[in-house]
């Protein structure tokens, strides 16, 4: 699912620039086709001076749609894909790569590592970092509108709330398959930006 651009709209370089979010932020990618805009979401936390430092973290199937190396260079840190990567920087990378960040951000977010967290399942990179954290986590979800709304994932996102997690609702895109309009589609930068500001100001998990 990708979002539908308003006509004759783009990203004012001329926005008032907003007070800092926080000292450090730490991204989760996994795999949807969202995560093609995870790379400019980091560029931009890190050009608008919204947080101080990105670290970045990756699911196997993210690295099919947006390659390690992009993301490495545009958060400037290296980026733990991989529970057993023997050239990580990290001696227990899930545990490490959270440390001293104020939030971890899931976007995208598919079914699969919402139903997982839900779960209690850390069986990769993602799950194990997200379930390891001991910051806020928001989940930016990204999926077909049929998926979206199938029941499961539905309760599986009511137990991500009630365990403490944030949610960001996606919004209304075009479906990929179809190039028709539908719901699953990534919120722009000032939504989730909102959202983080609004986790930040509860300051908790």
């Amino acid at each position: 699912m990708v979002k539908r651009a308003a006509a004759g709209t783009s990203r004012s370089s001329s926005r008032a620039p907003l007070a800092r979010l926080c000292h450090r932020a730490v991204v989760a990618v996994t795999g949807s086709i969202g995560a093609l805009w995870a790379a400019q979401f980091v560029l931009l936390l890190r050009a608008d001076r919204q947080v101080r430092s990105v670290g970045v973290v990756m699911s196997e199937s993210a690295t099919r749609f947006v390659t390690p190396a992009a993301l490495r260079a545009v958060s400037g840190e290296p980026v733990l894909s991989g529970m057993f990567d023997a050239d990580a920087p990290f001696a227990v990378g899930h545990v490490q790569v959270t440390e001293g960040a104020s939030v971890l951000i899931v976007m995208p977010a598919t079914a699969n590592i919402i139903g997982k967290v839900a779960g209690g399942i850390a069986d990769e990179a993602v799950s194990a970092t997200i379930l390891a954290a001991q910051c806020p986590v928001v989940f930016v979800p990204n999926m077909s509108d049929h998926m979206w709304r199938r029941p499961a994932v539905q309760r599986n996102v009511r137990t991500l709330v009630a365990d403490g997690y944030h949610v960001v609702s996606p919004e209304e895109g075009v479906a990929v398959s179809t190039l028709r309009p539908a719901t699953g589609g990534m919120p722009s930068f000032e939504v989730i930006l909102r959202a983080l500001r609004r986790v930040m100001r509860r300051g908790r998990r």
